[in-house]
């Protein structure tokens, strides 16, 4: 982390996460203090807009890049996933 820190000026919240959560399953996140727990959620919700890779959220039958989709497809995927 630092010495992406030191060379791009970003701080690393969250890197190589995969999280698969089964529609109507409820899951847990849990992990130590700064683990990168709530950049993961934010992340998927786009309260934090990730600098890179994919944010994949299953629409119906397709899959939709919440971090790269339009701002009307955004609105829909918070509103119905």
């Amino acid at each position: 982390r630092q010495e992406i820190l030191e060379k791009t000026g970003a701080v690393l919240g969250c890197a190589g996460a995969n999280l698969t959560v089964n529609e109507g399953e409820i899951s847990v996140l849990m992990g130590l203090s700064g683990s990168g727990k709530s950049t993961l959620l934010r992340a998927v919700n786009l309260l934090n807009v990730p600098a890179r890779g994919n944010v994949m959220v299953k629409d119906g039958d397709r899959m939709v890049d919440v971090a790269a989709c339009d701002a009307a497809t955004l609105r829909h995927m918070r509103q119905t996933r």
